[in-house]
């Protein structure tokens, strides 16, 4: 829990991303025998990757944004007679 923030920021959030990172941290602490928070320094996404990955995301998001906007449709309004509001 101590590099959940780090983790977070350095994968964006994404799942698979982390599970990546993660995974390559064990298999260096696997081959070093022992483990160290520099096999997960080591692990992480470098800046470049991490920029990519987030431009990727961006351009996701503004090309499926207009299939998420929801308009409400105007009821009908009721001839002659209101109704309150409690």
């Amino acid at each position: 829990m101590s590099y959940a923030d780090v983790l977070h920021e350095n994968t964006l959030g994404c799942i698979g991303t982390l599970s990546a990172v993660l995974t390559r941290a064990a298999k260096l602490a696997e081959n070093k025998g022992s483990w160290s928070t520099e096999h997960l320094r080591t692990a992480l996404l470098s800046e470049l990757q991490r920029q990519q990955i987030l431009e990727e995301i961006l351009d996701g998001e503004a090309a499926i944004n207009p299939g998420l906007t929801r308009v409400m449709p105007k009821l009908p309004k009721a001839s002659g007679q209101q109704r309150k509001v409690a």
